[in-house]
């Protein structure tokens, strides 16, 4: 078992074990928010809805697009992250463990030989999460911080290995 699934195991745990959030009604369930990094690679603006006291399920989207100075190359990224996310503790103050995955495309001519056509090459990523959040608990202000890597299934370069490790921030408003 990885580290990740033992601390979601120990988090599902104490979810079971009763509990110190408040009911949901007593708190907003809506949220948006920004993230620089996390599942959404270089960002992402998001919708999350709290289904139950201690589950917010997470949409995002983002686009980016890199360019090659001074050529016509280019690669653009358009990525959808969906992330299920238990939430643990008192008062404002919450460790945020989940799961989900990224799914989209990047399409661009930086990896094919001059003269070819733009490719288009679908991404689909496994994402884990694992972070402190703060959330005021009456409408408010909500603050993430997260190691979130990314399961590609095939190898990011630079570094040899088929899990990207990765990390984010947010900051947004419940409603």
């Amino acid at each position: 078992m990885s580290p990740l699934s033992r601390v979601c195991a120990a988090v599902s745990l104490a979810l079971g074990a009763g509990g110190s959030a408040v009911a949901a009604e007593a708190h907003p369930r809506n949220a948006a928010f920004l993230e620089l990094g996390g599942p959404g690679l270089l960002y992402s603006v998001n919708y999350e809805r709290t289904v139950q006291a201690r589950l917010a399920l997470r949409g995002g989207f983002s686009r980016f697009a890199l360019v090659e100075q001074g050529t016509d190359r280019s690669m653009g990224a358009t990525l959808f992250p969906l992330t299920a996310a238990a939430l643990v503790g008192k008062g404002g103050h919450h460790l945020e463990c989940g799961i989900g995955a990224t799914l989209g495309a990047f399409d661009g001519n930086l990896n094919v030989a001059v003269g070819e056509p733009r490719a288009r090459v679908p991404f689909v990523a496994g994402v884990g999460q694992v972070g402190y959040r703060y959330q005021a608990p009456a409408s408010g202000l909500l603050l993430r911080a997260a190691f979130t890597p990314l399961l590609t299934g095939t190898r990011f370069m630079p570094l040899g290995s088929p899990v990207l490790p990765w990390g984010g921030i947010s900051a947004g408003w419940r409603f």
